[in-house]
């Protein structure tokens, strides 16, 4: 944990491969999937055209602003236009999606061609198929396939956000039937810049 920024190991990295991967100009139009988090401060220092969002509640407009400022946005649900965004930024969020290819498709609709979405997730590099955790049922019931696991839920630090899936290598097939034109996965390793753990995986895909 860096003392000054407060940002961890994978945030770090993320904003090392943000600025040496992507690129993005200091006015893209940026969509990060969180607003309560130093990431989140830290990026709005550095471009123009930030937006970002939490997950309020579940009858919560898309693109509602509660009144401290905090925006609502729904990843199966996004508030914005068709091919409005030129880069996607969503940090250990998809896992906790209900119907994470809804979440993929949403992103793909958002995004201007050639537009790039980049994100982390819970990842199990052993195998192919996504490790599925808890399903939604059409009536609203939670089904659980093993035992439930909460992380930590900046806007409900009470009960924490559920966690559906894992993903394992099947989320490149998923990209492909979504329409992403390239998807590909990063790994690594640096003692110089603190990141020490070997199984550490960022991943981008191009529309």
């Amino acid at each position: 944990m860096c003392p000054i920024t407060g940002l961890n190991n994978r945030l770090r990295a993320c904003i090392h491969f943000l600025d040496f991967d992507i690129s993005p100009a200091h006015d893209s139009k940026i969509y990060i999937a969180e607003q309560l988090t130093p990431l989140y401060k830290y990026l709005e220092g550095w471009y123009d055209d930030l937006v970002g969002s939490e997950y309020l509640e579940p009858d919560a407009m898309p693109g509602y602003v509660d009144p401290y400022g905090i925006r609502h946005e729904d990843a199966m649900n996004l508030s914005f236009d068709d091919g409005e965004i030129d880069f996607y930024l969503s940090f250990d969020c998809f896992g906790h999606v209900a119907d994470y290819m809804k979440a993929f498709q949403e992103a793909y609709r958002v995004l201007r061609p050639g537009g790039m979405m980049y994100w982390t997730v819970p990842f199990v590099c052993e195998q192919h198929d996504n490790l599925v955790r808890a399903t939604l049922q059409p009536n609203g019931r939670i089904e659980y396939h093993m035992e439930p696991r909460y992380d930590a839920d900046p806007v409900h630090p009470d009960r924490g956000s559920l966690c559906y899936t894992h993903f394992g290598w099947q989320i490149f097939d998923d990209l492909k039937s979504v329409g992403f034109s390239d998807a590909y996965a990063i790994t690594y390793w640096c003692d110089v810049l603190g990141y020490y753990n070997s199984r550490q995986f960022l991943f981008c895909a191009v529309k």
